[in-house]
């Protein structure tokens, strides 16, 4: 049950949530909640807008990728995209990355240094950090 008051206060406030995890593709799939609802719910409290990465880009970085967009799609100017860098497929991400930033939905690029086992020091991050440097980028690390 959602106390009353709290929701009043939300509305007062310019809400953004940066971790909105879409797709029924989780690692965590007993937590998997509709992307409708999560929407319904983030709207509820009067969240301005939310930004995330689909959860498949972490396994499947073009399904993933294609998911995203067709979500971003369908939340057209409330949902906005990170791209995910693998730094165990560096060549494939930067490309994925390089193809979809332009677009303005997309907002920035997120790391999952753990989940890969492999941290921002490690030189694999390198080529990412210079073109993320270059282009003026968001990143968000999930640590």
């Amino acid at each position: 049950m959602i106390d009353v008051h709290l929701e009043e206060l939300l509305k007062k406030y310019t809400v953004i949530d940066t971790h909105f995890h879409p797709g029924n593709t989780t690692p965590h799939g007993e937590f998997y909640i509709d992307d409708n609802k999560q929407i319904e719910i983030y709207k509820k409290f009067n969240f301005r807008y939310v930004i995330g990465s689909h959860m498949a880009n972490i396994y499947a970085m073009d399904y993933g990728t294609e998911k995203l967009l067709e979500i971003i799609d369908r939340f057209k100017g409330f949902v906005y995209g990170l791209m995910i860098f693998n730094p165990n497929c560096e060549v494939e991400s930067l490309k994925i990355i390089k193809e979809h930033i332009d677009k303005k939905e997309i907002v920035g690029i997120k790391i999952h240094p753990s989940l890969y086992s492999c941290y921002p020091e490690d030189i694999k991050y390198l080529k990412f950090c210079e073109f993320a440097d270059e282009n003026e980028l968001v990143i968000l690390t999930h640590s």
